[in-house]
């Protein structure tokens, strides 16, 4: 499943998961480039149960997607409840702010997670491709384990960077990009309002979205001390 993390109360864009490219909703457009990797039927919106996402749920049902409404500020318990709801054994976790994220990207990691025996599969450790192109796969395990939420720099809003404080404690395999240069815009994922414009203007000539951002390397980091 892939779990596409959304909410309306965005600091410094409120809405912007909604917003047009294009004339089609950010969500959207991220909604069906995951799916196209994974089918519709494996992609869950998991949003809060406040006010102010009711227009995320409404555009779910009326694109007939998958979601969860839970807590708006501790975002592992939403993760946790969405977990829970859909009796996940593992995840993608990929942020809504990320309209024109490369579907390849999320087919690889999950491959690598089916092939390897790990906690995580993530292409941030370190981070080789531009925002708005990260994805993790996660064990439910894991990530549901008690003494997660007590390792050093737990976070209940940025929930997966207990994986790289504490990276000898977890079997992680990162994989990194061929190209990390890319030209054609410096960020993929909306954070302000000149993000919002610079990837309007740019679609208007790339309605497909970007090329495929490749694969470089694979490397395994694991919690007995071996890094392969």
């Amino acid at each position: 499943m892939v779990i596409i993390q959304a909410r309306m109360s965005s600091t410094r864009l409120p809405g912007k998961v909604l917003e047009l490219i294009n004339g089609q909703p950010i969500l959207g457009i991220l909604a069906e480039r995951c799916a196209s990797a994974v089918g519709e039927e494996q992609v869950i919106i998991a949003t809060s149960a406040e006010n102010s996402d009711k227009p995320i749920v409404e555009f779910a049902n009326s694109r007939g997607l998958q979601y969860c409404c839970g807590s708006l500020d501790n975002v592992y318990e939403r993760f946790t409840k969405t977990i829970m709801e859909f009796k996940l054994d593992n995840f993608v976790r990929v942020c809504a702010d990320s309209p024109f994220l490369d579907p390849e990207l999320i087919s690889t990691a999950i491959l690598k997670f089916n092939e390897y025996d790990v906690d995580l599969v993530t292409n941030i450790f370190p981070r080789s491709y531009p925002k708005g192109q990260s994805v993790e796969v996660i064990r439910a395990k894991t990530f549901l384990n008690r003494s997660f939420c007590l390792l050093d720099g737990f976070s209940s809003e940025h929930v997966t960077q207990t994986f790289y404080q504490n990276s000898h404690r977890f079997d992680i395999l990162n994989f990194s990009g061929l190209d990390v240069k890319r030209q054609e815009l410096t960020t993929w994922a909306v954070d302000t309002s000149e993000d919002l414009s610079a990837l309007r203007e740019w679609a208007k000539s790339n309605p497909e979205g970007p090329r495929p951002f490749g694969i470089a390397s694979y490397s395994l980091y694991s919690a007995s001390g071996v890094h392969a």
